[in-house]
């Protein structure tokens, strides 16, 4: 009867080891791992905290930041699709060797990757230089009235 109850505790225990979830990302969206650490002294200065993110043989080098409140930040988007890993490493031990992974799923329908910039040879400012003078002296302080507003050729006070 022992035997039957031990059987069945290693069995169910590997089997709810073995059917743990991975975390999930869609390509080009942004994985992020928060990890718990020092806040007294200076952690924005005097933590360095960096992430090894590794696909097949690709390897990029992400830096961490200090978000306050013993709170650190790792951001990450991948750009593959595929099984990611990573591994912290700190000059802060309690930081230090934190391994984990996460699979990369296709993008979905919103989700159209970074912004490429095409044509620049072809694009022109909204207005030159002098006239960037006379909007900073002169059409500011009274067309914007304090709120943000857009100066383009168009809508441009020349002073006569």
């Amino acid at each position: 009867m022992n035997r039957l109850l031990i059987a069945l505790l290693v069995i169910t225990s590997c089997y709810a080891g073995c059917n743990q979830q991975i975390e999930q990302v869609e390509q080009w969206d942004v994985f992020e791992l928060v990890l718990n650490g020092p806040s007294s002294g200076t952690p924005f200065m005097d933590v360095e905290l960096n992430a090894e993110f590794k696909n097949g043989e690709e390897s990029i080098r992400v830096p961490g930041f200090y978000d306050g409140m013993g709170v650190y930040r790792i951001r990450f988007s991948p750009h593959s699709q595929g099984d990611w890993t990573y591994q912290t490493e700190s000059n802060m031990s309690g930081l230090s060797n934190k391994k984990g992974k996460f699979h990369c799923a296709p993008p979905s329908g919103q989700n159209h990757g970074p912004l490429k910039i095409i044509n620049t040879a072809q694009t022109k400012p909204l207005v030159t230089t002098s006239e960037a003078l006379t909007i900073r002296k002169m059409v500011l302080p009274t067309r914007c009235s304090g709120r943000p507003c857009l100066i383009t050729r168009s809508n441009l006070h020349r002073p006569d």
